[in-house]
């Protein structure tokens, strides 16, 4: 079990230009690919609810993991400890391993460890939290530090480069603002309905004209690229493309699938084939 930090955010910095975060990405394998742990996972991170600088564009870099996830490095306390984070707008937790972890465990021998002492603006609390997913489980203490901001314009985006292997570029975050040169057409709005999650309206799916569910519910999930949903829901949606069961399909069909219309703010807006199906090499 890896020992980390939970750390909750005070002393905010006011940002008055855009914020950017750059993305950079690893090589897709298919080894690292575990279809079950994946959807323990979702399934745990939906369900349970824990409880408890100036006007100039910064930069620092991002990475996708399987095309599935985005992350990049954040600073934390002061003077500054950096760690790689995932930007996930599923999760209201920040966490960081801490110095207590072990060598011998492989997630605190491969990252950066946060240590409070050595922090002018670290507060312990020494309140103790488990968390538990279906690709492990952590444990560890509370902590407030700094590492927050304040923006003028109260909006963030994602722009996602899914090119993995011509491009190490994967993206961009944006704090504060958005940048137009990240998209075409006009910006489809829609209200939050929770305050729990990123929970939006959703009007519908449509796969070749047929309607697969009607108005529900959806989280808008940074955390990960998948598309994760009940599993009726899901596995109607795979016969429909073809996919049946296993929820795998031979690479060469992709350009032969139908795209799938999700309905948002009355607004159909349609994901290609190869966009919603992940390709990963054969063992």
């Amino acid at each position: 079990m890896t020992s980390f930090l939970l750390l909750l955010l005070s002393t905010c910095l006011c940002i008055d230009a855009l914020w950017r975060v750059p993305l950079t990405k690893t090589t897709l394998d298919r080894k690292y690919y575990n279809k079950d742990a994946i959807v323990e996972y979702l399934r745990q991170k939906y369900i349970t609810n824990y409880t408890f600088v100036a006007s100039y564009d910064y930069q620092e870099g991002l990475s996708n993991y399987l095309n599935a996830e985005y992350y990049g490095t954040i600073q934390i306390g002061n003077p500054p400890q950096t760690f790689k984070v995932l930007f996930d707008t599923g999760s209201a937790n920040l966490w960081v391993p801490c110095s207590i972890c072990p060598l011998t465990d492989k997630a605190c021998s491969q990252h950066n460890k946060f240590n409070c002492t050595q922090s002018s603006t670290c507060y312990p609390t020494n309140s103790y939290l488990p968390l538990k997913y279906g690709t492990g489980s952590l444990h560890g203490y509370v902590d407030f530090d700094v590492v927050c901001m304040i923006c003028a314009e109260a909006v963030f985006a994602f722009y996602l480069n899914r090119d993995l292997y011509n491009n190490t570029v994967g993206g961009e975050l944006t704090l504060c603002g958005i940048d137009p040169t990240h998209y075409q057409g006009p910006i489809v709005w829609e209200y939050l309905i929770s305050e729990t999650y990123w929970q939006i309206q959703l009007g519908g799916i449509i796969i070749n004209g047929q309607q697969i569910t009607g108005p529900t519910t959806a989280i808008v999930d940074s955390g990960t690229s998948l598309i994760a949903g009940p599993p009726a829901l899901v596995q109607e949606i795979q016969q429909v493309i073809g996919a049946g069961a296993s929820g795998s399909i031979d690479c060469s069909t992709i350009p032969n699938l139908p795209e799938i219309t999700f309905i948002i703010g009355g607004i159909p807006l349609v994901v290609i084939p190869q966009n919603y199906v992940i390709k990963v090499s054969i063992l």
